[in-house]
């Protein structure tokens, strides 16, 4: 007589890597994707995004393959730094990556702070200073 069993091998998510732009502007959509390798059960994969201010949101991700998901970023205005974080967790563990992420944005205003007048011969100061901004700008006067 002869039987035979079914077993299932449980283990844990090997490796987690997320994909996508290291830089990114405002009023914009940008795509990511994390692979986890391994797991069995198949990992269930979770996104959080935090800000310059250490605020952090969960997004939904889509579920695009097996152990791959991918996640759509939409940015505002006040987005600075950020630190995308997926996760891939089964009954048998978990593992995580992290990106950091620059925003490009350029300053909402330009002053120039002077004399309205100035006499022939004499020097004037002039400064010039902008909003926050990143990266640095180049100021050119003309």
């Amino acid at each position: 007589s002869a039987a035979s069993i079914i077993l299932h091998v449980h283990e844990t998510p090997r490796n987690a890597v997320i994909s996508g732009p290291k830089v990114i502007h405002h009023e914009d959509e940008f795509t990511y994707e994390c692979a986890v390798e391994g797991g069995n059960p198949p990992p269930e994969i979770t996104w959080t995004v935090s800000d310059h201010l250490g605020q952090t949101k969960e997004l939904k991700g889509e579920l695009i393959g097996a152990g791959l998901s991918r996640m759509m970023l939409k940015t505002g205005s006040e987005e600075r730094m950020l630190t995308i974080n997926c996760v891939g967790e089964n009954t048998q563990g978990r593992v995580s990556h992290s990106k950091h992420v620059h925003t490009h944005y350029p300053p909402t205003s330009v002053e120039i702070t002077g004399p309205t007048t100035a006499t022939p011969g004499e020097y004037a100061h002039f400064t010039c200073v902008t909003t926050e901004t990143f990266p640095v700008p180049a100021l050119k006067w003309k």
